[in-house]
């Protein structure tokens, strides 16, 4: 665990965010509600500090741990020519397991329809 990785901008601004939401709610509502001195007070008081003491600590973990990586093993799918697939594979394979091909997409009602039919070869 790296100390430098606390003393951001972002960090710090949750850490305030978070005190100032602390201190405005228990020394301001809750006091002028119902008081600190009183047992309902006292308790609202318990039940927030326990859940931006779990926050902070949430946020803490968040911060603390590896996000992790692209396994080394994952290769990008390419198709025609270092074209990632987005949209270019006209192709699909059905939950039947059929490939069908895209003959043709049309505008209905402001959404698009595409019309799909068997390819030939998935048809024996």
């Amino acid at each position: 665990m790296k100390p430098k990785r606390f003393l951001s901008i972002p960090i710090f601004s949750v850490f305030l965010f978070l005190g100032f939401v602390y201190y405005v709610t228990v020394f301001v509502f809750i006091e002028d509600w119902v008081g600190l001195q009183t047992s309902p007070g006292f308790l609202n008081a318990l039940i927030f500090t326990v859940l931006a003491f779990l926050s902070l600590f949430s946020f803490f973990l968040c911060v603390s741990s590896d996000p992790g990586r692209v396994p080394p093993s994952y290769v990008p799918d390419f198709e025609e020519g270092n074209v990632a697939d987005q949209g270019t594979n006209r192709n699909r394979t059905t939950r039947t397991g059929k490939e069908e091909a895209c003959i043709g997409i049309e505008r209905e009602e402001g959404l698009l329809v595409a019309f799909r039919e068997p390819l030939p070869e998935a048809l024996g």
